[in-house]
C-alpha cells in the first residue's frame, strides 16, 4: 500500500485546507506533526520528517508537501537518514 505523508508549513492548516481533506480521506494518508507549526526550526522539522519516513517501508511513501516544506527539500536531502541506508 502506498503511504502519503503530508508535510503542511507554516501555520499548519486547517479544518477546510486541502491537506485536512486528503488526511481525512483514507488511513493512509498520514500528517507529520511538528511542535511549533509558526516558528519553525528547520533542523527539529526534518528530524521530525525524517523519523516518520524511517517509520514506514521507504519504498511506500509518497511526500506530500506545501508552503514551508519546500524550503526545507534541499537541506532535508541532505540530512535525510536513509541516504545512508
Amino acid at each position: 500500500m502506498t503511504n502519503y505523508l503530508i508535510v503542511p508549513g507554516l501555520g499548519n492548516s486547517g479544518p477546510e485546507h486541502w491537506q485536512t481533506y486528503f488526511q481525512n480521506s483514507a488511513s493512509n494518508f498520514i500528517r507529520i506533526e511538528q511542535k511549533d507549526w509558526d516558528t519553525p526550526t528547520c533542523d527539529a522539522w526534518i528530524k521530525n520528517i525524517d523519523e516518520k519516513l524511517l517509520s514506514f517501508d521507504i519504498s511506500s511513501v509518497v511526500l506530500i508537501g506545501h508552503s514551508f516544506f519546500f524550503a526545507l527539500v534541499p537541506v532535508f536531502t541532505n540530512h535525510l537518514s536513509l541516504a545512508d541506508n
